[in-house]
């Protein structure tokens, strides 16, 4: 089966149930109604569509599957995104993809009919994610109309593609200028990207286009190349323009074409008010042909009435009365747009002053205002320089603020990126990466104070991660005090005694030699009495031998054979002995028993002296042991207390490692004389 692709990202989508999850951005996708191959392989056409910004397109395939299931709730909510023409962007300060409207809308996104109906049709996780989502785009959406409010109307909106492949600027720009300076120069008030959103963000253009698509009664569309005119910025200009001319039969396209046919242009432009730039004379019927268009053809008679509204401007400025200013001077500029002196005295209104004498102090934002550049085009040389060195002070003023707001940014990503340097190295620490977390730190481009704290806890956990617990109260307190070691050596290197090295533990030989002698003895002396004692003294004799045999068998590593031959002795002893009896000489056969007790007698001799000398080194080797430990107790006392307290910073990542009071071995060693 086909994968689904990630809406935001482009990333596999994992399918968990009827919920599926980007692998790669954390997406989540309702795959309810998600079953084929075909399905997902259009889905995923369409959701390509609208990644690259061909809203149009996207729109054109998320409706033609949402008919075909209305129950689809991805494609439901995927028609509204593109609707809206949102995007994700990613975000190096929240380390996040965020969402970006490209076609801003009146009409709220949450009251949107297909993402009501995605919610209503998705599984329980994608409603969650799909109302938070569209929580994220309202805001986005309400703060980009509020940013509107103020945006001055537009009588053109000029669309071209300003850059090719290479980052250059393009032919289309350079026309698209041309007649963007010829038009103003008329007084009308011209949306040029190049300029209108000079001091914009990228992030910011959205609202700023809306307005001023919404507001312009024409376009003028600039293309000299097929490519251009279908770019997916340009496109979406032009095709937004239309949709508005679909319900405004006052609104018109003008295609202002060059180096191209008519015919080349997407079907969907109306070329009847199409121009050929390259012919003559082009210009200036692009110019007259929006004045008609726009009814600002220049009469005499409005010429008259142009110069009466503007010796009442005049007045009201001296006056003070700004607002009348304004009000006399939209009627002026509609008599005559090519009039300078009103373009010139809305202008001082527009900043509040009564004459040209301020126009240096006043910080005048000209980018943002309504009348700078038409003032400016319109302008003598005397008044346009004077106006240059206005553009200039606040583009100096703007140096400054974007310095310091850059240095604010700076400080501010440099900031999140050393707490995020701290909280890091602070998970590190906890998981015991001491070397790892202050190379972290030692990286982090601003030390805060706990950042300091934390690399200072990092060399310590350095220090800390080489001590091994089982020996280091002993390897410490022989490296503080020398002589302990030869404290030690003196009470604690006497010899043991040795003991005959016999098989098995000396009590167990003990206890089988006396069995075996006294069972032996008492079974010969009762022998013709037969009765209870003398069975009584067989088994005894018996048992000794098998503890015997047992004893000797710890030279054998087989348990099983340990088991056979300590069991089986004893009878297989008999039966032998039954047999061989009357063969030997009668000497013998009467000596032979005495001769075998009385080397099981000496056997449980040495057993008994191996078992007083074992209780002797016992008693020696508790005495030796209290004498280690007395020795040993203070300095590893003030040896603990310093651990402890030289290591108490480390202690809030975790517990400290607990020291071995007796290290494994020591003893041994010591005994051994191998300290």
């Amino acid at each position: 089966m086909k994968t689904l692709k990630c809406r935001i990202c482009g990333g596999d989508i994992v399918p968990r149930g009827e919920t599926g999850v980007c692998d790669s951005c954390g997406a989540v996708v309702s795959l309810v109604s998600v079953s084929d191959d075909i399905r997902i392989e259009s889905m995923n056409r369409a959701n390509e569509a609208r990644r690259t910004h061909d809203y149009d397109e996207a729109v054109r395939a998320w409706s033609k599957l949402a008919a075909e299931d209305p129950s689809n709730a991805e494609a439901r909510w995927n028609l509204a995104l593109s609707r809206y023409g949102v995007d994700y962007v990613w975000d190096e300060l929240t380390a996040d993809f965020l969402p970006t409207i490209n076609r801003l809308r009146y009409d709220r996104f949450t009251d949107d009919p297909d993402y009501q109906a995605a919610v209503m049709n998705a599984d329980e996780n994608a409603i969650v994610y799909y109302m938070e989502e569209a929580k994220r785009i309202q805001s986005i959406q309400d703060r980009l109309l509020e940013l509107i409010r103020t945006e001055p109307d537009y009588d053109v909106f000029i669309s071209f593609k300003a850059e090719d492949t290479a980052g250059a600027r393009t032919r289309d720009s350079v026309l698209a200028q041309e007649i963007y300076e010829q038009l103003t120069a008329k007084g009308l008030r011209v949306f040029y990207s190049r300029i209108s959103l000079q001091n914009v963000s990228g992030q910011e253009y959205e609202p700023h286009i809306f307005a001023a698509l919404h507001s312009a009664r024409i376009m003028i569309l600039v293309g000299t190349r097929l490519d251009y005119l279908s770019a997916p910025w340009v496109k979406n200009e032009w095709s937004r323009f239309l949709a508005l001319m679909d319900g405004d039969q006052d609104r018109y396209l003008i295609p202002a074409y060059e180096s191209m046919a008519p015919e080349f242009f997407p079907a969907e432009i109306p070329m009847r008010e199409a121009l050929d730039m390259s012919t003559p004379g082009a210009m200036l019927d692009l110019t007259q042909g929006v004045l008609k268009l726009l009814g600002r053809e220049n009469t005499a008679a409005s010429r008259e009435e142009y110069n009466r509204l503007v010796e009442r401007m005049k007045g009201s400025l001296a006056e003070g009365d700004f607002a009348q200013v304004r009000a006399l001077g939209d009627q002026a500029v509609q008599a005559d747009p090519a009039g300078a002196e009103a373009w010139w005295m809305l202008l001082l209104a527009e900043n509040g002053l009564t004459d040209e004498s301020g126009l240096l102090t006043a910080r005048i934002n000209w980018m943002d205002s309504r009348y700078f550049n038409q003032a400016y085009n319109l302008a003598g040389s005397r008044r346009r320089k004077l106006l240059e060195e206005v553009r200039q002070n606040y583009e100096t003023y703007l140096e400054e603020r974007s310095k310091e707001a850059r240095l604010a940014s700076e400080a501010q990503i440099s900031a999140r990126q050393a707490s995020q340097a701290v909280e890091q190295a602070r998970a590190l620490m906890m998981a015991g990466k001491y070397k790892e977390a202050g190379e972290l730190l030692a990286s982090s481009p601003a030390m805060s104070e706990e950042a300091r704290e934390l690399r200072e806890d990092a060399e310590l956990g350095l220090e800390y991660g080489k001590i091994d617990t089982e020996s280091w109260l002993w390897d410490e307190a022989v490296r503080r005090y020398p002589n302990l070691r030869e404290t030690l050596k003196e009470y604690c290197h006497t010899p043991y005694s040795r003991q005959s090295g016999l098989p098995g533990s000396a009590l167990k030989r003990v206890v089988a030699a006396g069995m075996t002698v006294g069972g032996a003895l008492i079974a010969r002396l009762l022998a013709a009495q037969g009765g209870m004692i003398g069975t009584l003294s067989l088994i005894v004799f018996i048992i000794g031998l098998m503890l015997l045999a047992s004893c000797v068998m710890e030279l054998v590593g087989n348990s099983t054979t340990k088991k056979v031959v300590t069991f089986g002795f004893p009878f297989v002893g008999a039966i032998l002995w039954d047999m061989l009896r009357y063969e030997l000489p009668v000497i013998i056969r009467n000596a032979l028993p005495f001769l075998l007790l009385a080397a099981v007698t000496g056997f449980g001799a040495v057993s008994v002296r191996d078992l007083l000398i074992e209780g002797r080194n016992d008693a020696v080797r508790k005495h030796r042991g209290e004498i280690y430990d007395r020795k040993m107790k203070a300095a590893a006392e003030e040896l603990k207390k310093e651990y402890q307290e030289r290591f108490a910073p480390l202690a809030k990542y975790g517990p400290l490692k607990t020291l071995n009071n007796d290290p494994a071995g020591t003893w041994e060693r010591i005994r051994n004389r191998e300290l």
